[in-house]
């Protein structure tokens, strides 16, 4: 973990993909950036800030879009024939979005340690696109979790009681696109400020996924992912939508 008591920016990250089967492929990239003043000036009135840079782009992959992925996103092969691979040009223009915040930077996803992080990571390094040491990461299901953890203990805390998310959020806008899920975790974040402090005591280098990905591909053969695991990716993200307690 990091030493960094308090980022300058947050930047809420969300990937769609070709679904779960390896190699997953991104096909639509959104980040959604805030100075970490603004996110706090908005927790008192639970309006997102008013200045957030955007950056949310399609993607052409190499293989064909799972029919679920397909279905849930809305994306299809043919949808994205005249969009551009993720090049080096590509690859470029995420880390200049990310290196034009005011530092130190930390990117944000929902269950992004085994999801987002490491397929952005993995894509990034595949065109020689190398973000600064410096860069951090930090995936807010494990703060959610550790927050919830923490705070059933309290006497006054609603143990087991399912509290909904959504009269807070309002209705959630494009469910399953990346900008759409980037902004309801942005949304998160405003109505529970205390998570900051989670997501920033469990924050890490983003460089730190290179060993573990040096230490994948030194294996013989991937393992398909697990339907345990399938279910996680698929429902984490919505089900923390509809209720606290995860």
């Amino acid at each position: 973990m990091l030493g960094i008591s308090k980022f300058a920016s947050f930047i809420f990250l969300d990937l769609e993909t070709t679904g779960l089967q390896q190699p997953i492929e991104i096909t639509e990239l959104s980040m959604i950036a805030v100075e970490r003043k603004h996110v706090l000036e908005s927790t008192k009135t639970k309006v997102l800030p008013r200045i957030l840079d955007k950056f949310t782009s399609c993607v052409q992959p190499a293989k064909n879009i799972e029919c679920l992925a397909s279905s849930m996103t809305g994306l299809s092969n043919e949808d994205l024939e005249n969009k551009k691979s993720f090049d080096i040009e590509f690859g470029e223009m995420v880390r200049s979005f990310i290196l034009r915040q005011p530092q130190p930077v930390c990117l944000i996803a929902h269950n992004g340690d085994n999801f987002d992080f490491k397929i952005l990571f993995l894509h990034l390094q595949t065109v020689g696109v190398k973000l600064p040491d410096s860069i951090a990461c930090s995936d807010s299901l494990k703060a959610f979790r550790k927050q919830h953890q923490q705070h059933k203990d309290y006497p006054n805390f609603p143990n087991g009681a399912a509290i909904s998310v959504v009269p807070m959020l309002g209705e959630i806008q494009n469910a399953h696109s990346a900008e759409g899920d980037a902004l309801v975790l942005l949304k998160l974040v405003l109505h529970k400020p205390d998570i900051l402090e989670y997501l920033e005591s469990g924050a890490y280098r983003l460089f730190c996924l290179s060993q573990a990905n040096d230490k994948n591909s030194s294996k013989k053969e991937k393992k398909a992912l697990d339907a345990e695991t399938v279910n996680q990716v698929q429902d984490e993200y919505l089900s923390q939508l509809e209720k606290e307690e995860i």
